[in-house]
């Protein structure tokens, strides 16, 4: 269903009542946006909009828990790795012959699970499917997931070992693996490094579109 299409379903259904000015009625469009580009599904939709009932409008900071239940993205964290961040897609104008995008924003995604971690896993490294063990490997992640750092989340961390080691094309068959061949030292200093750069520039957080 189109995100306009929603929104309807909320006034209609849900709101306390008409918004109370045409931004609270852009903004609530913005959250139903960001929650279906954030990996939340229909019923989780409806689980937000029934927690809003009491609103006039849809904000990020109303959204229930229940929406990150089981995501191994924790509610007020701020994530580096690519695939857990949403940026706005950049189209080609062919008038201008330039890349073109909406108002930036850069958020993080609300559904990441183990599933999509074991996803990404065996599709970065090339692992023959055949070879993968759900129990096994989600047992070895959440052992891995448990290394805590100062800097970073641990889940940007098992992501960047993941790409450190197919970017240094080493054979691996079970998440385990992932800490040999110098590979936690090297992740460790490139990401630290990264981090204070980001920092540094003012970057490291959300910005909401």
């Amino acid at each position: 269903m189109e995100s306009k299409d929603w929104r309807e379903l909320f006034y209609n259904s849900f709101s306390a009542g008409l918004p109370a000015s045409e931004d609270d009625y852009e903004r609530t469009l913005r959250t139903i946006d960001y929650m279906k580009d954030a990996g939340v599904n229909p019923s989780g939709i409806v689980t937000a909009m029934t927690a809003c009932s009491k609103k006039k409008v849809m904000l990020r900071e109303y959204l229930p828990d229940e929406l990150w239940e089981g995501s191994l993205i924790e509610r007020g964290k701020f994530y580096y790795h690519h695939i857990l961040q949403l940026r706005p897609e950049q189209l080609f104008n062919p008038l201008t012959g330039k890349e073109e995008s909406k108002a930036f924003y850069l958020e993080n995604l609300i559904r990441f699970t183990m599933d999509d971690l074991i996803d990404y896993f065996m599709r970065q490294l090339g692992i023959d499917y055949e070879l993968r063990d759900d129990k096994k490997f989600a047992s070895q992640f959440t052992h891995l997931l448990k290394t805590k750092y100062s800097f970073i989340e641990s889940l940007d961390f098992v992501l960047a070992l993941i790409d450190r080691a197919a970017a240094k094309d080493m054979v691996i068959t079970e998440p385990f693996e992932l800490k040999g061949q110098g590979n936690v030292g090297e992740v460790f200093q490139l990401l630290k490094a990264h981090v204070a750069n980001e920092r540094a520039h003012g970057n490291g957080k959300e910005i909401q579109r």
